[in-house]
């Protein structure tokens, strides 16, 4: 048995890496939903990566319950993982910006990575958020290979980051979904 997993794993094109350092996502995730409150930037990264045209709060913003908790996981992560992100740097080492921009909502990264090898399921619609109410940004196809390395402070609701087969040296899309596809995954791999 585990043989044959071994030779099925070593047949499958070879694995993505769909996890970004934790560090600098847990950074871009925290203050992103400080962006999304209105937080006027001060430093020369949060200028850099947000856009400070439509601020409305010079000190930190109230936030939404849910916010303020997901903030508090992040920092427990950060504290964790021992962070330490140049703010005096204009440039935040994180695969697809122009996809995470879209996002409605944020997924803690835990730095624990686990993936779904070929999936063999019916399509995914990924979402902005974790709600089928936020715009749909993506779609998850049979043979694509789905990553995980965030947990979610939504219930049901799962952020991934997935690759198709043939999609070369793509970076990996992203987003959110409302789906349980880890039985018809290949393989699972982490």
């Amino acid at each position: 048995m585990i043989r044959g997993f071994l030779l099925l794993l070593a047949l499958l094109p070879p694995w993505p890496a769909f996890a970004d350092e934790p560090c600098p996502d847990l950074w871009w995730s925290r203050n992103h939903l400080f962006n999304q409150a209105g937080y006027c930037f001060s430093s020369v990264l949060g200028q850099a990566v947000f856009d400070n045209s439509d601020c409305t709060a010079k000190a930190v913003p109230s936030l939404p319950a849910g916010a303020a908790k997901t903030i508090s996981a992040i920092r427990e992560e950060e504290a964790r993982a021992e962070c330490k992100i140049n703010t005096n740097s204009t440039y935040l080492e994180l695969d697809r910006m122009d996809l995470r921009r879209k996002l409605v909502d944020v997924a803690v990264n835990d730095g624990l990575e686990s993936g779904c090898l070929n999936y063999r399921g019916a399509n995914i619609v990924v979402f902005a958020g974790a709600s089928t109410n936020t715009a749909q940004i993506g779609l998850i196809l049979a043979g694509d290979n789905i990553g995980l390395a965030h947990y979610s402070m939504f219930e049901g609701w799962q952020f991934v980051s997935y690759k198709s087969a043939g999609a070369g040296s793509q970076s990996p899309l992203l987003g959110w979904v409302n789906y349980d596809f880890w039985a018809q995954c290949e393989a699972v791999a982490g």
